[in-house]
């Protein structure tokens, strides 16, 4: 099949396709750093069941979209918050105080608290305020059913270390919160979880929610004539599917070069098995 040049145009993913010999080594680094950009570019944190408080119940809603940030440059992030209840088609608004924080670095499998990065760190605005600890802020909003978006604009110094960040969150209402995975340990959060699944309430919080994130690439990442954007791979959704069901896991696979790509072959493989707190490879 031909893959038409584009500035703009995409090709959503739905079929097999052949990758031509020139660009299998562009394709294969394209991939290698896909680990970055999967905590979610875009909707609820993979770590959190979307069905946890089921469709009836009364709950927060974190979504998002993961931006990609050069080095040297700034972005505004979109996080969406919201406070579901279904049962009222006209729920009363709710002062709502919403703090963000930058805690949490990554690259492939590696981990680290920001403290032990050793490099300058993102700077943190919100509605352009720098804040004192200036990867952390809070902001007072007004939420019902309709989600509001919250837009924190982040700096990156040209030093600073390329990478996924993670932003909790804290929402805090009518004397009660909600709380991201930033503020548990991980099996805290798996306990957690387990707990709200058998309709209890979680521990140290009223709300389980999920929380944000962005990734910092290299200078020139996004410019069109190289070769890492060749194509490039993006907009990922993963579903929660349970045993003996099914779901979809698709993405969008855009070519950033300014000519045609024919014969384009893209394999889509299982090769990991992981839990929160386990990870073999798929023949294990």
């Amino acid at each position: 099949m031909e893959y038409p040049s584009l500035y703009d145009r995409r090709l959503h993913f739905h079929n097999t396709m052949r990758v031509p010999a020139i660009v299998t080594a562009v394709l294969l680094l394209v991939m290698a750093l896909l680990p970055l950009m999967t905590l979610s570019d875009g909707g609820i944190d993979p770590r959190l069941p979307a069905d946890l408080y089921g469709e009836d119940k009364f709950h927060p809603v974190v979504d998002f979209l993961n931006e990609t940030i050069e080095v040297g440059d700034e972005k505004t992030l979109t996080i969406e918050v919201s406070l579901i209840d279904q049962s009222s088609s006209n729920s009363a608004p709710i002062e709502v105080k919403v703090t963000l924080t930058i805690y949490r670095w990554g690259m492939y499998d590696e981990e680290k608290d920001l403290e032990d990065l050793g490099k300058p760190l993102p700077e943190f605005k919100i509605n352009e305020t720098t804040f004192g600890d200036y990867w952390s802020g809070s902001l007072n909003v007004t939420l019902n059913d309709d989600p509001k978006p919250i837009n924190p604009t982040v700096v990156v110094p040209t030093d600073a270390e390329t990478g996924y960040y993670r932003i909790k969150v804290l929402l805090e209402f009518s004397s009660k919160n909600a709380k991201s995975m930033g503020y548990f340990t991980a099996q805290g959060w798996a306990d957690n979880i387990e707990l709200v699944r058998n309709t209890e309430d979680p521990v140290d919080t009223n709300y389980l929610i999920s929380e944000a994130g962005f990734t910092v690439v290299p200078e020139h990442f996004e410019y069109i004539s190289l070769p890492n954007k060749v194509p490039d791979f993006g907009n990922f959704t993963t579903p929660v599917i349970r045993p003996g069901e099914s779901g979809t896991y698709n993405f969008t696979v855009t070519n950033r070069y300014n000519l045609t790509i024919t014969d384009v072959f893209v394999t889509v493989e299982f090769y990991m098995w992981a839990t929160i707190d386990d990870a073999k490879p798929i023949e294990d």
